[in-house]
């Protein structure tokens, strides 16, 4: 599929892992080369990456009960649930239900506008 969009997109999916991780854990330690090349320690610890409104969310103090409204170049309205309350069901109309998304161990709720804060380009 790849290949029919960008022949160097060839094989992408190869290099991609079949597991995701949270944000709240360890990727592991900046390797000699990158801490020489960077001026620091080997004890940097390196983080998993995340999304730019799902952190906004945890900067928000997003909780159950509470929607945060995210905006930049987009704009993404975020909550969670407990898997206990949100049960088996499955919540239409929205762009994203997520376990562990934005806060482990609570599902996230997403939706939003992908276009936003680019838009003032136009004018």
């Amino acid at each position: 599929f790849f290949s029919t969009i960008d022949p160097l997109l060839d094989g992408v999916v190869d290099t991609l892992s079949a597991t995701t991780q949270p944000s709240d854990q360890v990727a592991g330690k900046l390797t000699a080369q990158w801490a020489e090349k960077l001026g620091l320690s080997q004890n940097v610890v390196v983080g998993y990456g995340a999304f730019d409104c799902h952190m906004g969310a945890v900067a928000a103090n997003v909780r159950p009960g509470v929607l945060t409204k995210v905006m930049g170049t987009s704009t993404c309205d975020i909550t969670v649930t407990s898997k206990q309350q949100l049960g088996d069901t499955c919540v239409k109309g929205i762009c994203g239900q997520v376990d562990g998304s934005v806060i482990p161990g609570m599902i996230g709720l997403e939706a939003g506008q992908s276009a936003f804060g680019d838009l003032y380009a136009w004018f």
